[in-house]
């Protein structure tokens, strides 16, 4: 940044006004500095909104199966969430065969 003016022949006010229009632009980007940060408050990681989503959801402890046979009678099992699919086939093929 230079100024060319005839109206500032003096050396220390070209100085003064160069260093002035410096801290000037300093604060200008500090400012714009500032805006983005706090428009960047309600940013988090896409692991945080997982994890946020995640303890929204109910949580379950156990699964509870009924099944109803045409003799009316019912078979029923308690899973954890920890068991597959394969341990209720199990045992179902375990119970009715």
């Amino acid at each position: 940044m230079e100024i060319e003016d005839e109206n500032f022949d003096d050396p220390l006010l070209k100085v003064a006004l160069f260093e002035a229009m410096k801290v000037q632009l300093l604060i200008h980007k500090e400012s714009n500095f500032l805006k983005a940060n706090e428009e960047n408050q309600n940013f988090s990681s896409k692991r945080k909104k997982e994890l946020d989503q995640f303890f929204k959801k109910p949580f379950f402890i156990e699964t509870i199966i009924r099944i109803k046979l045409p003799d009316r009678t019912m078979w029923e099992a308690k899973f954890t969430p920890k068991e597959t699919l394969k341990t209720v086939y199990d045992l179902f093929l375990k119970v009715f065969l």
